[in-house]
């Protein structure tokens, strides 16, 4: 068993905690820091974007610690800052946490650590080259039905396949306010950093790439990886009917499975519940962000923040994306002279989002129709 899968506690949070970042993630993580804090401690969000809806929110918050809102990132270090959680859109991630690591504060990168390998791994690099610590976040591992999933998976014998699904809908309420995704951001970059932790937490082997299905313009992709002996397949998707988060795990022993589409998880065991004795414990974002503040203030960083767990989350999405990329393209292609539908509307909002995937895109288009044509005239 990992150690890691005991409880954390509740320790001593260092005095001035930053958030960088003023969406609706920022305000989630705010509100949980802000319920752990005391009088004595200080709270400060940094948000070019979205200032001033953010000063109206923090202006609501209810409790004896200090609290600020700021339209820049400062010299963290003048402030005393003690850690950092960088929430902000993707392409700021890097940006802002190089800011706090050449400060020398501990730093929480929200997923995805970086939009591709190369930035992940130049951003640790920088973070060990400076002995700042540098953790990433990976919510699910800290929730108690996942620990008694991954419990149970470890007595078992090794997985031949495992089955993990992951489907949203275009909009739901969490943490009562309305979820929606980036647009910019390919599916495959926005749920494999959450995919990846869970199964490297079942399987001890790299995960390889063998292929991917592509379907609804890019908004449902299935994946097929194998980890050693271990055939796993995942079906992500947005635009969902409902919201799904299920993982299963096939053994010689039968099948243990973890549905946590809603909150708390619920796991199976050979198709029969077991209590799981969830109902008094902290939830998992607050034992997450606790256990960050634990490891900056002692500097050890729980090893489910580790980076090398994001980096190689990055690899896998760069890998996929490849293959992604070209079945967009042969996809869009065959959608011409079909009436505008809502899955061409989802490619085309997505390459229109991001400058850097509606180039790539095009040259793909462009060597798509240059092949066919020399195949037509017999070149």
């Amino acid at each position: 068993m990992p150690s890691w899968l005991n409880d954390i506690g509740e320790n001593t949070h260092p005095k001035k905690i930053s958030v960088v970042g003023g969406g609706r993630w920022a305000r989630v993580i705010g509100g949980v820091l802000h319920s752990s804090l005391t009088s004595s401690d200080t709270l400060s969000f940094h948000t070019r974007s979205n200032f001033e809806a953010m000063r109206l929110w923090a202006d609501g918050l209810r409790g004896p610690t200090q609290v600020f809102v700021s339209s820049v990132v400062p010299v963290l270090s003048s402030l005393n800052v003690g850690a950092v959680v960088v929430a902000n859109a993707t392409p700021l991630h890097v940006s802002a946490a190089r800011l706090a690591l050449a400060a020398g504060i501990p730093t929480l990168v929200e997923k995805p650590l970086a939009s591709n390998h190369s930035a992940a791994l130049e951003l640790i690099q920088f973070a060990e080259a400076r002995g700042v610590g540098l953790a990433c976040s990976h919510v699910f591992l800290f929730a108690r039905y996942i620990q008694r999933f991954l419990n149970i998976s470890a007595s078992r014998s090794s997985p031949e396949r495992m089955l993990l699904e992951w489907t949203d809908p275009q909009a739901e309420m969490r943490y009562g306010e309305v979820k929606s995704y980036d647009p910019s951001l390919p599916l495959l970059n926005d749920i494999l950093p959450h995919a990846v932790p869970l199964l490297l937490s079942v399987v001890r082997d790299p995960l390889v790439f063998f292929g991917l299905r592509l379907s609804k313009g890019g908004a449902r992709v299935e994946l097929d990886l194998m980890a050693g002996p271990t055939a796993i397949s995942l079906v992500l998707e947005r635009n969902a009917a409902i919201r799904r988060r299920y993982i299963d795990v096939t053994s010689s022993e039968g099948v243990i499975a973890v549905d946590f589409s809603d909150e708390p998880g619920r796991i199976f065991v050979d198709n029969s519940e077991i209590d799981c004795d969830l109902e008094s414990h902290a939830s998992p974002l607050k034992s997450m962000l606790n256990a960050f503040l634990d490891g900056a203030f002692t500097g050890s960083i729980d090893p489910r923040l580790s980076p090398s767990l994001a980096l190689e989350s990055c690899r896998l999405s760069d890998e996929a994306l490849k293959t992604y990329r070209e079945l967009q393209a042969q996809w869009l292609l065959k959608q011409v002279g079909v009436p505008v539908n809502d899955d061409i509307r989802y490619a085309l909002t997505e390459l229109i989002s991001s400058s850097q995937s509606r180039l790539k895109l095009t040259d793909k288009i462009l060597e798509i129709y240059r092949r066919e044509w020399m195949a037509e005239h017999g070149h």
